[in-house]
């Protein structure tokens, strides 16, 4: 199994959306895939129609010792659902020891390999504990960034936390992109200056359908195959699977 994580600094980027409609695009290729929610603002839970009933069998529970199955969304797809509860983690799990490899214990015990070609994991914005746990477990880092001016901020101060702890960027995708915006264009194009292959060729547009199919609780795939989101997703996560493989 190969862990992929979806992370930045800045919130609002798009992180749960790419987490959430990767991780269905490779089940579509018949890989058998499980989604982590480490965001206690719970977003990918909330995209799967998994919000309720989170008593039991979420991350947080992970943190406490329990031992946590992952619920199959669909085929090949599962998740391990979020919680609010992770919002207090630095403060409630800062003392357990080994804190940052609280995830790949459980990685282990759960013996997720044996059952998952693909761990997603979908991070908050910060670098805290929950995030950090990502780190370690984590073969590809993918950055998610939207279009906008603040984002480059995010990108930058990430890019140094990560380069301070011997992490490193597999890929950049941008997201929220308006093609009809001389604004983002330039965006693009800097980046990729400033980046070069590092910035995915596919960018992910401003798409209703994305946006509609999250709060049907489901993938664009499934609400939308053909659209314009559900194309350049799965686009996208053709040039992801290069790097994988």
């Amino acid at each position: 199994m190969e862990v992929i994580t979806l992370a930045n600094f800045k919130g609002g980027v798009g992180k749960s959306t790419t987490a959430h409609n990767v991780a269905a695009a490779l089940a579509l290729k018949g890989k058998k895939v499980c989604m982590g929610d480490l965001d206690p603002q719970c977003n990918l839970t909330m995209a799967c129609g998994q919000i309720d009933n989170l008593d039991s069998g979420t991350i947080e529970a992970i943190f406490s010792g329990d031992q946590v199955e992952p619920i199959q969304i669909k085929k090949n797809l599962s998740l391990i659902r979020g919680d609010i509860r992770l919002a207090v983690s630095d403060m409630q799990f800062g003392g357990l020891m080994k804190r940052e490899h609280v995830l790949e214990k459980f990685i282990k015990k759960a013996k997720l390999k044996e059952s998952f070609d693909y761990l997603v994991l979908d991070c908050p914005p910060y670098l805290g504990l929950l995030t950090q746990n990502a780190m370690v477990v984590s073969d590809y880092l993918f950055v998610p960034i939207d279009c906008e001016y603040f984002s480059t901020y995010g990108l930058t101060f990430f890019r140094q936390f990560l380069n301070e702890n011997d992490y490193e960027i597999d890929g950049i995708i941008c997201t929220k992109h308006d093609r009809r915006l001389t604004l983002h264009n330039d965006f693009v194009e800097t980046l990729r200056e400033n980046y070069g292959e590092l910035v995915f060729k596919n960018t992910i547009p401003k798409n209703v359908s994305i946006s509609e199919s999250q709060a049907m609780g489901t993938d664009v795939f499934e609400y939308a195959p053909k659209s314009a989101g559900a194309k350049t997703y799965k686009a996208l996560t053709k040039e992801i699977t290069t790097i994988l493989q």
